[in-house]
């Protein structure tokens, strides 16, 4: 996942929590792992990671911890490419995090949706009733 932004657009530092969701895969809500990089991650943990553009590429932000900003844009991208809420033998799930307060994030769009590029994010609890809440 790469997070488009527009060409020399600053960092922003988290005056208070956000709230994001993520997209992850698992065998079960147990054993969950982020899509794309593959890390395994549990809910109520913290992870770090380094947030910075490419020169090369400055409209993009590949390097970073990549959440939606809504609810609905995550729901509707499963819905777009795992109809089925499952990908190779694994189920989908989305968990509700936060962008912990002081943390460094860029805001952007993939695929159109809303969404950041943090260099921390805490994983707070799986919304379990996404399947249903389809908009």
């Amino acid at each position: 996942m790469c997070l488009t932004i527009n060409p020399g657009q600053e960092k922003f530092r988290a005056k208070a929590d956000i709230v994001c969701y993520k997209i992850v895969q698992g065998k079960d809500i147990k054993h969950i792992e982020t899509f794309y990089q593959y890390v395994s991650v549990k809910i109520g943990k913290t992870y770090k990671s380094e947030l910075f553009v490419d020169m090369k590429f400055p409209k993009e932000v590949y390097v970073g911890i990549h959440s939606y900003v809504n609810i609905k844009d995550a729901i509707n991208n499963v819905n777009c490419q795992f109809p089925s809420w499952t990908y190779t033998g694994y189920e989908i799930f989305i968990i509700e995090c936060i962008i912990p307060k002081d943390s460094h994030y860029y805001l952007g769009t993939f695929n159109y949706h809303p969404c950041y590029a943090s260099d921390k994010i805490t994983y707070v609890k799986h919304i379990e009733n996404a399947k249903e809440l389809c908009v």
